[in-house]
Protein backbone atom coordinates (compact mmCIF):
# COMPACT_ATOMS: atom_id res chain seq x y z
CA UNK A 1 0.00 0.00 0.00
CA UNK A 2 1.21 3.28 -1.32
CA UNK A 3 2.28 5.36 1.77
CA UNK A 4 1.16 9.15 2.25
CA UNK A 5 3.15 11.89 2.52
CA UNK A 6 1.89 13.85 5.37
CA UNK A 7 4.40 17.15 5.61
CA UNK A 8 7.14 17.09 8.44
CA UNK A 9 6.14 13.60 9.20
CA UNK A 10 8.33 9.92 7.84
CA UNK A 11 6.05 8.10 5.30
CA UNK A 12 4.95 4.52 7.07
CA UNK A 13 4.43 1.09 6.03
CA UNK A 14 6.01 1.72 2.05
CA UNK A 15 8.53 0.06 0.69
CA UNK A 16 8.99 2.65 -2.70
CA UNK A 17 11.52 5.22 -2.27
CA UNK A 18 10.91 7.79 -0.22
CA UNK A 19 10.36 11.53 -1.91
CA UNK A 20 12.51 14.35 -1.72
CA UNK A 21 11.91 16.46 1.44
CA UNK A 22 9.51 18.70 0.78
CA UNK A 23 10.25 21.83 2.34
CA UNK A 24 7.17 24.49 3.03
CA UNK A 25 8.46 28.38 3.54
CA UNK A 26 6.53 30.22 6.26
CA UNK A 27 4.49 32.95 5.16
CA UNK A 28 6.41 36.37 5.14
CA UNK A 29 5.60 38.88 7.30
CA UNK A 30 2.23 41.13 5.99
CA UNK A 31 3.99 44.03 6.18
CA UNK A 32 6.75 42.35 3.22
CA UNK A 33 3.46 40.96 1.36
CA UNK A 34 2.48 43.16 -1.65
CA UNK A 35 -1.45 42.80 -3.09
CA UNK A 36 0.16 40.05 -6.05
CA UNK A 37 1.81 37.88 -3.73
CA UNK A 38 -1.08 38.07 -1.42
CA UNK A 39 -3.48 36.72 -4.44
CA UNK A 40 -1.24 33.88 -5.76
CA UNK A 41 -0.04 32.25 -1.93
CA UNK A 42 -4.46 32.56 -1.87
CA UNK A 43 -4.98 30.20 -4.79
CA UNK A 44 -1.75 28.05 -4.60
CA UNK A 45 -3.81 26.33 -2.30
CA UNK A 46 -2.43 24.48 0.88
CA UNK A 47 -1.00 21.18 -0.07
CA UNK A 48 2.43 21.13 -1.91
CA UNK A 49 3.15 17.71 -2.76
CA UNK A 50 6.91 18.11 -4.86
CA UNK A 51 5.99 16.09 -7.71
CA UNK A 52 8.33 16.05 -10.65
CA UNK A 53 10.43 18.21 -8.58
CA UNK A 54 12.60 15.37 -6.95
CA UNK A 55 15.83 16.37 -6.14
CA UNK A 56 15.31 20.03 -6.84
CA UNK A 57 15.46 21.87 -3.84
CA UNK A 58 12.56 24.59 -3.80
CA UNK A 59 13.95 27.57 -2.62
CA UNK A 60 11.78 30.59 0.13
CA UNK A 61 10.75 33.74 -0.91
CA UNK A 62 12.90 36.68 -0.08
CA UNK A 63 11.73 37.98 3.52
CA UNK A 64 10.83 41.73 3.60
CA UNK A 65 12.97 44.46 5.35
CA UNK A 66 11.69 45.23 8.95
CA UNK A 67 9.83 48.19 9.27
CA UNK A 68 11.11 51.92 11.47
CA UNK A 69 7.67 52.83 11.92
CA UNK A 70 6.48 51.18 15.11
CA UNK A 71 10.10 52.08 16.97
CA UNK A 72 9.24 55.27 16.04
CA UNK A 73 5.99 55.53 17.11
CA UNK A 74 6.81 54.14 20.63
CA UNK A 75 9.42 56.79 20.88
CA UNK A 76 7.17 59.34 20.32
CA UNK A 77 4.46 58.11 22.89
CA UNK A 78 7.53 57.83 25.87
CA UNK A 79 8.86 60.82 25.51
CA UNK A 80 4.97 62.10 25.70
CA UNK A 81 4.55 59.98 28.41
CA UNK A 82 7.77 61.26 30.21
CA UNK A 83 6.51 64.76 30.17
CA UNK A 84 3.07 64.43 31.77
CA UNK A 85 4.57 62.69 34.57
CA UNK A 86 6.43 65.62 34.86
CA UNK A 87 4.21 68.41 35.22
CA UNK A 88 1.99 65.83 37.30
CA UNK A 89 4.47 65.40 39.13
CA UNK A 90 5.28 68.78 39.64
CA UNK A 91 1.39 69.87 40.13
CA UNK A 92 1.08 67.21 42.85
CA UNK A 93 3.96 67.59 44.73
CA UNK A 94 3.92 68.02 48.42
CA UNK A 95 4.71 71.04 49.96
CA UNK A 96 7.12 71.58 52.00
CA UNK A 97 6.51 70.99 56.07
CA UNK A 98 5.54 74.32 57.63
CA UNK A 99 5.62 74.70 61.42
CA UNK A 100 4.40 77.61 63.21
CA UNK A 101 4.74 79.37 66.59
CA UNK A 102 4.15 83.00 67.90
CA UNK A 103 6.95 85.22 68.62
CA UNK A 104 8.15 84.91 72.28
CA UNK A 105 8.01 89.08 72.77
CA UNK A 106 4.79 89.73 70.00
CA UNK A 107 1.97 87.91 69.97
CA UNK A 108 1.29 89.71 66.64
CA UNK A 109 3.96 88.10 65.19
CA UNK A 110 4.06 84.29 63.68
CA UNK A 111 7.42 82.67 63.40
CA UNK A 112 7.06 80.37 60.65
CA UNK A 113 9.27 77.60 59.88
CA UNK A 114 10.35 75.94 57.16
CA UNK A 115 13.03 73.86 56.93
CA UNK A 116 13.26 72.70 53.09
CA UNK A 117 12.31 76.04 51.91
CA UNK A 118 15.20 77.86 50.17
CA UNK A 119 16.77 81.54 51.79
CA UNK A 120 14.44 83.96 49.98
CA UNK A 121 11.24 81.81 49.48
CA UNK A 122 8.54 83.61 50.92
CA UNK A 123 5.15 83.44 53.02
CA UNK A 124 2.54 85.69 51.83
CA UNK A 125 -1.34 86.55 53.36
CA UNK A 126 -2.50 89.53 51.75
CA UNK A 127 -0.51 92.85 51.53
CA UNK A 128 1.86 91.38 53.60
CA UNK A 129 4.80 89.19 52.87
CA UNK A 130 8.47 87.58 54.80
CA UNK A 131 11.30 85.86 53.17
CA UNK A 132 12.47 83.00 54.94
CA UNK A 133 16.11 83.28 56.13
CA UNK A 134 17.76 80.04 57.90
CA UNK A 135 14.54 78.19 57.58
CA UNK A 136 12.24 80.96 59.26
CA UNK A 137 10.04 84.06 58.51
CA UNK A 138 8.44 86.30 60.57
CA UNK A 139 5.15 87.80 59.65
CA UNK A 140 2.53 90.15 61.33
CA UNK A 141 -0.37 88.95 62.14
CA UNK A 142 -2.96 91.19 63.28
CA UNK A 143 -4.28 90.64 66.87
CA UNK A 144 -7.84 91.23 65.98
CA UNK A 145 -8.02 88.50 63.32
CA UNK A 146 -7.46 85.89 65.83
CA UNK A 147 -9.78 84.34 68.43
CA UNK A 148 -8.50 82.60 71.70
CA UNK A 149 -8.17 78.92 70.36
CA UNK A 150 -8.40 77.19 66.88
CA UNK A 151 -7.66 79.79 64.31
CA UNK A 152 -7.52 78.78 60.33
CA UNK A 153 -5.15 81.32 58.50
CA UNK A 154 -5.04 80.86 54.32
CA UNK A 155 -1.66 81.86 53.14
CA UNK A 156 0.60 81.19 50.01
CA UNK A 157 3.89 80.20 50.32
CA UNK A 158 5.82 81.50 47.06
CA UNK A 159 9.33 79.54 45.88
CA UNK A 160 10.51 80.58 42.78
CA UNK A 161 7.88 80.08 40.34
CA UNK A 162 6.07 77.74 42.72
CA UNK A 163 3.22 78.50 44.94
CA UNK A 164 1.45 76.61 47.46
CA UNK A 165 -1.87 77.67 48.70
CA UNK A 166 -1.77 76.94 52.76
CA UNK A 167 -4.25 76.97 55.46
CA UNK A 168 -2.02 77.44 59.12
CA UNK A 169 -3.83 76.05 62.14
CA UNK A 170 -2.77 78.74 64.51
CA UNK A 171 -3.99 77.99 68.11
CA UNK A 172 -4.37 80.92 70.48
CA UNK A 173 -4.15 80.08 74.43
CA UNK A 174 -4.60 83.50 75.69
CA UNK A 175 -5.24 86.68 74.96
CA UNK A 176 -3.72 89.89 77.36
CA UNK A 177 -5.38 93.62 77.17
CA UNK A 178 -5.49 96.44 79.39
CA UNK A 179 -8.51 97.60 81.58
CA UNK A 180 -8.61 100.94 82.86
CA UNK A 181 -12.02 100.65 83.91
CA UNK A 182 -10.87 101.22 88.12
CA UNK A 183 -9.45 104.83 86.91
CA UNK A 184 -13.24 106.61 86.24
CA UNK A 185 -13.48 104.78 89.91
CA UNK A 186 -10.60 107.29 90.97
CA UNK A 187 -8.90 104.01 92.26
CA UNK A 188 -4.79 104.02 91.28
CA UNK A 189 -4.87 100.87 89.69
CA UNK A 190 -5.42 99.19 86.25
CA UNK A 191 -5.80 95.44 85.46
CA UNK A 192 -4.32 93.40 83.21
CA UNK A 193 -7.35 91.14 81.90
CA UNK A 194 -6.80 87.93 79.77
CA UNK A 195 -8.86 85.93 77.65
CA UNK A 196 -7.42 82.38 78.10
CA UNK A 197 -8.78 79.16 76.16
CA UNK A 198 -9.70 75.74 78.38
CA UNK A 199 -5.66 74.67 78.00
CA UNK A 200 -4.87 77.82 80.31
CA UNK A 201 -4.34 76.66 84.04
CA UNK A 202 -2.94 79.31 85.59
CA UNK A 203 -1.45 82.99 84.82
CA UNK A 204 1.64 84.97 86.78
CA UNK A 205 2.65 88.62 86.89
CA UNK A 206 6.40 89.43 87.36
CA UNK A 207 5.95 90.59 90.30
CA UNK A 208 3.86 87.33 91.84
CA UNK A 209 0.59 88.45 91.76
CA UNK A 210 -1.66 85.49 90.49
CA UNK A 211 -4.54 86.16 88.30
CA UNK A 212 -7.89 85.88 89.30
CA UNK A 213 -9.36 82.87 86.96
CA UNK A 214 -12.66 82.60 85.86
CA UNK A 215 -14.21 80.60 82.86
CA UNK A 216 -12.91 81.67 79.71
CA UNK A 217 -10.93 84.90 81.34
CA UNK A 218 -8.23 85.94 84.48
CA UNK A 219 -7.32 89.04 85.42
CA UNK A 220 -5.06 90.49 87.76
CA UNK A 221 -4.32 94.20 89.59
CA UNK A 222 -1.22 96.53 88.93
CA UNK A 223 -0.99 99.59 91.20
CA UNK A 224 -0.68 102.58 89.50
CA UNK A 225 1.69 104.59 91.80
CA UNK A 226 1.33 108.59 92.82
CA UNK A 227 3.86 110.36 90.58
CA UNK A 228 7.13 110.84 91.54
CA UNK A 229 7.12 114.57 90.77
CA UNK A 230 4.48 117.65 89.74
CA UNK A 231 5.71 117.03 86.43
CA UNK A 232 5.55 113.49 85.25
CA UNK A 233 3.68 113.14 82.44
CA UNK A 234 2.38 109.19 81.92
CA UNK A 235 3.08 106.36 84.11
CA UNK A 236 4.73 103.64 81.82
CA UNK A 237 5.90 99.71 82.63
CA UNK A 238 6.62 96.71 81.02
CA UNK A 239 4.17 93.77 82.43
CA UNK A 240 5.74 90.26 82.43
CA UNK A 241 3.81 87.31 83.10
CA UNK A 242 3.76 83.38 82.63
CA UNK A 243 0.98 81.66 81.21
CA UNK A 244 0.80 77.77 82.53
CA UNK A 245 -0.90 75.50 79.53
CA UNK A 246 -0.37 72.26 81.99
CA UNK A 247 1.76 69.22 81.16
CA UNK A 248 5.00 71.54 82.62
CA UNK A 249 4.29 74.04 79.21
CA UNK A 250 4.28 77.88 80.09
CA UNK A 251 4.34 80.79 77.08
CA UNK A 252 5.92 84.10 78.35
CA UNK A 253 4.50 87.18 77.45
CA UNK A 254 4.55 91.16 78.49
CA UNK A 255 2.04 93.58 77.93
CA UNK A 256 3.32 97.55 77.87
CA UNK A 257 1.38 99.97 79.49
CA UNK A 258 1.51 103.76 79.16
CA UNK A 259 -0.89 105.76 81.14
CA UNK A 260 -1.28 109.49 81.25
CA UNK A 261 -1.65 110.97 84.72
CA UNK A 262 -4.01 114.11 84.66
CA UNK A 263 -3.26 117.09 85.43
CA UNK A 264 -4.37 119.07 88.19
CA UNK A 265 -3.55 123.18 88.79
CA UNK A 266 -4.65 124.72 91.91
CA UNK A 267 -5.94 128.38 91.17
CA UNK A 268 -8.13 128.75 94.56
CA UNK A 269 -7.65 129.01 97.48
CA UNK A 270 -4.22 130.28 96.83
CA UNK A 271 -1.24 129.76 98.96
CA UNK A 272 -2.00 131.09 102.25
CA UNK A 273 -6.06 130.07 102.49
CA UNK A 274 -8.36 130.77 105.10
CA UNK A 275 -11.67 129.59 106.34
CA UNK A 276 -13.66 131.96 108.17
CA UNK A 277 -16.46 130.98 110.97
CA UNK A 278 -18.34 127.66 109.17
CA UNK A 279 -18.54 128.96 105.64
CA UNK A 280 -17.55 126.77 102.39
CA UNK A 281 -14.23 127.09 101.82
CA UNK A 282 -14.38 128.12 97.52
CA UNK A 283 -11.93 125.57 95.08
CA UNK A 284 -10.87 126.14 91.63
CA UNK A 285 -8.40 125.35 89.05
CA UNK A 286 -7.38 123.27 85.94
CA UNK A 287 -7.23 119.52 84.84
CA UNK A 288 -7.91 117.48 81.92
CA UNK A 289 -10.86 118.49 79.57
CA UNK A 290 -13.68 116.46 80.75
CA UNK A 291 -12.17 115.05 83.73
CA UNK A 292 -13.71 114.08 87.08
CA UNK A 293 -12.50 116.10 90.22
CA UNK A 294 -12.98 114.93 93.49
CA UNK A 295 -12.89 118.02 96.56
CA UNK A 296 -11.89 115.91 100.02
CA UNK A 297 -12.61 112.05 100.80
CA UNK A 298 -15.22 109.80 102.63
CA UNK A 299 -18.07 111.35 104.31
CA UNK A 300 -18.60 114.93 102.70
CA UNK A 301 -16.82 114.33 99.61
CA UNK A 302 -17.96 116.47 96.44
CA UNK A 303 -17.52 115.19 92.93
CA UNK A 304 -17.59 118.02 89.62
CA UNK A 305 -16.13 117.66 86.33
CA UNK A 306 -14.14 120.19 84.38
CA UNK A 307 -15.50 121.73 81.56
CA UNK A 308 -14.04 121.41 78.10
CA UNK A 309 -11.40 124.32 78.45
CA UNK A 310 -10.22 121.70 82.07
CA UNK A 311 -10.94 124.47 84.20
CA UNK A 312 -13.65 123.34 87.22
CA UNK A 313 -15.09 124.85 90.01
CA UNK A 314 -16.65 124.46 93.40
CA UNK A 315 -17.36 124.44 96.94
CA UNK A 316 -16.66 122.20 100.38
CA UNK A 317 -17.38 122.01 103.59
CA UNK A 318 -14.93 120.75 105.57
CA UNK A 319 -15.42 118.47 108.41
CA UNK A 320 -15.12 120.13 111.72
CA UNK A 321 -11.75 120.84 112.98
CA UNK A 322 -10.14 119.84 109.40
CA UNK A 323 -7.34 122.14 108.18
CA UNK A 324 -6.48 120.93 105.07
CA UNK A 325 -8.69 118.96 102.04
CA UNK A 326 -7.28 116.61 99.53
CA UNK A 327 -8.18 117.49 95.30
CA UNK A 328 -7.83 114.51 92.88
CA UNK A 329 -8.63 114.65 89.16
CA UNK A 330 -9.51 111.46 87.28
CA UNK A 331 -10.84 110.23 84.25
CA UNK A 332 -11.86 107.70 81.95
CA UNK A 333 -8.24 106.84 80.63
CA UNK A 334 -6.20 108.76 82.67
CA UNK A 335 -4.61 108.38 86.31
CA UNK A 336 -5.54 110.22 88.82
CA UNK A 337 -3.17 112.83 90.47
CA UNK A 338 -3.80 114.25 93.66
CA UNK A 339 -2.93 117.67 95.62
CA UNK A 340 -3.93 119.15 99.06
CA UNK A 341 -4.88 122.33 100.51
CA UNK A 342 -4.09 123.18 103.59
CA UNK A 343 -6.22 126.20 105.30
CA UNK A 344 -5.95 128.44 108.65
CA UNK A 345 -9.13 129.03 110.30
CA UNK A 346 -10.40 131.87 111.46
CA UNK A 347 -13.37 132.50 113.83
CA UNK A 348 -14.18 136.12 111.69
CA UNK A 349 -12.77 137.99 109.23
CA UNK A 350 -11.50 141.30 111.43
CA UNK A 351 -9.28 138.74 113.46
CA UNK A 352 -8.08 137.09 110.42
CA UNK A 353 -7.07 140.68 108.63
CA UNK A 354 -5.57 141.67 112.36
CA UNK A 355 -3.40 138.27 112.32
CA UNK A 356 -2.23 137.93 108.66
CA UNK A 357 -1.91 141.91 108.14
CA UNK A 358 0.47 141.43 111.15
CA UNK A 359 2.78 139.19 108.74
CA UNK A 360 3.28 142.23 106.23
CA UNK A 361 7.12 143.98 106.70
CA UNK A 362 7.43 147.48 105.56
CA UNK A 363 5.25 149.65 102.45
CA UNK A 364 4.38 147.62 98.98
CA UNK A 365 6.29 150.79 97.38
CA UNK A 366 9.20 148.61 98.57
CA UNK A 367 8.55 145.13 97.61
CA UNK A 368 6.86 147.07 94.21
CA UNK A 369 11.04 148.02 93.27
CA UNK A 370 11.62 144.70 92.42
CA UNK A 371 9.08 142.26 92.90
CA UNK A 372 11.02 139.16 92.49
CA UNK A 373 13.57 140.02 95.20
CA UNK A 374 10.17 139.38 97.63
CA UNK A 375 8.75 136.60 96.55
CA UNK A 376 6.60 134.59 99.37
CA UNK A 377 6.70 137.83 101.61
CA UNK A 378 3.57 139.77 103.18
CA UNK A 379 1.84 142.65 101.92
CA UNK A 380 -0.78 144.76 103.26
CA UNK A 381 -2.50 147.53 101.05
CA UNK A 382 -5.49 149.19 99.06
CA UNK A 383 -6.02 149.21 95.52
CA UNK A 384 -8.27 150.96 93.14
CA UNK A 385 -9.80 148.51 90.94
CA UNK A 386 -9.00 149.04 87.11
CA UNK A 387 -9.81 145.35 85.48
CA UNK A 388 -11.26 142.40 86.71
CA UNK A 389 -10.98 139.16 85.03
CA UNK A 390 -10.58 135.49 85.10
CA UNK A 391 -7.43 132.64 85.15
CA UNK A 392 -8.09 129.17 85.38
CA UNK A 393 -10.87 129.53 87.34
CA UNK A 394 -10.30 132.58 89.35
CA UNK A 395 -10.70 135.94 89.87
CA UNK A 396 -8.27 138.21 88.70
CA UNK A 397 -8.31 142.02 89.72
CA UNK A 398 -5.58 144.42 88.30
CA UNK A 399 -5.92 147.68 89.88
CA UNK A 400 -3.71 151.07 90.90
CA UNK A 401 -2.06 150.34 94.63
CA UNK A 402 -2.34 153.69 96.69
CA UNK A 403 1.20 152.99 98.65
CA UNK A 404 1.34 153.22 102.42
CA UNK A 405 2.26 151.23 105.37
CA UNK A 406 2.39 148.04 106.71
CA UNK A 407 -1.32 148.65 107.75
CA UNK A 408 -2.84 149.54 104.52
CA UNK A 409 -2.72 153.37 105.32
CA UNK A 410 -3.12 155.63 102.33
CA UNK A 411 -0.43 158.24 102.01
CA UNK A 412 -1.01 159.71 99.04
CA UNK A 413 1.86 157.87 96.25
CA UNK A 414 1.22 156.05 93.78
CA UNK A 415 2.87 152.90 93.46
CA UNK A 416 3.25 150.50 90.45
CA UNK A 417 0.81 148.70 89.26
CA UNK A 418 -0.20 145.32 91.12
CA UNK A 419 -2.17 141.66 89.82
CA UNK A 420 -4.45 140.42 92.26
CA UNK A 421 -4.93 136.75 92.55
CA UNK A 422 -8.35 137.24 94.34
CA UNK A 423 -9.82 134.51 97.22
CA UNK A 424 -12.41 132.71 97.67
CA UNK A 425 -15.80 134.06 97.27
CA UNK A 426 -16.48 132.80 100.99
CA UNK A 427 -13.71 135.95 101.96
CA UNK A 428 -14.73 138.66 99.49
CA UNK A 429 -17.45 138.70 96.43
CA UNK A 430 -15.27 139.83 93.47
CA UNK A 431 -14.89 143.82 93.32
CA UNK A 432 -16.58 145.75 90.58
CA UNK A 433 -14.17 148.15 88.61
CA UNK A 434 -13.72 151.07 90.21
CA UNK A 435 -13.94 149.90 93.80
CA UNK A 436 -11.39 150.19 96.59
CA UNK A 437 -10.34 147.13 98.18
CA UNK A 438 -7.86 146.35 100.73
CA UNK A 439 -5.79 143.17 100.41
CA UNK A 440 -3.57 140.81 102.35
CA UNK A 441 -1.49 138.72 100.39
CA UNK A 442 1.81 136.81 99.67
CA UNK A 443 4.00 137.97 96.64
CA UNK A 444 4.59 135.39 94.13
CA UNK A 445 6.60 137.34 90.91
CA UNK A 446 6.78 140.44 88.65
CA UNK A 447 4.87 140.44 85.61
CA UNK A 448 4.45 142.18 82.07
CA UNK A 449 0.83 143.34 81.26
CA UNK A 450 -0.40 145.41 78.35
CA UNK A 451 1.95 143.91 75.52
CA UNK A 452 4.93 144.84 77.70
CA UNK A 453 4.16 148.55 78.71
CA UNK A 454 3.51 148.02 82.07
CA UNK A 455 5.37 145.77 84.64
CA UNK A 456 3.16 144.60 87.63
CA UNK A 457 3.32 143.25 90.94
CA UNK A 458 1.91 139.74 91.55
CA UNK A 459 0.38 138.65 94.33
CA UNK A 460 -1.98 136.10 96.13
CA UNK A 461 -4.47 137.28 98.11
CA UNK A 462 -5.22 135.55 101.44
CA UNK A 463 -7.82 138.18 102.35
CA UNK A 464 -9.49 141.16 100.58
CA UNK A 465 -12.46 143.54 101.30
CA UNK A 466 -14.45 146.20 99.74
CA UNK A 467 -13.64 149.47 101.38
CA UNK A 468 -15.53 151.78 99.01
Amino acid sequence: MAGIAVPGVAPTHSKARAPAPVFVAPPPPPAALDASSASSASSAGDAYDGSGDEGVRPTLPPRGAPSRTPFIALAVALVIGAIVLVIVFRRSAPPPQITVASAPEDEGVLVIGCGTCRDGAEIVRGDDHAAFVGGKARISLATKDLVVGSNKVAVTLVDGDKRWPLTLDINVPYRARLDLAPLAAGKSEVAVAFDVSADVTKITLEDGTVAKMKEGSARAAVAVPAPVDGEAHSFDRLVAFTVELGEGDARKGTLKLSIPYASLKIALPGRAAVLVGTAPLSVSGHTAPHAKVRLGEGAGEVELYADAGGIFRGTITPAEGATEIAVQAFGAAIAPRKATIAFTRKKTLAIAFTDFGAWAKGSFLELAKKPDDHVGEWAHFKLTTVKVGDEDGRTVVVGDVKCGNGNGNDDGVKCPVAKVLWPPTGIAAAPTEGALVEIVGVVTRSIALDGGKTTATELDAALAKVVK
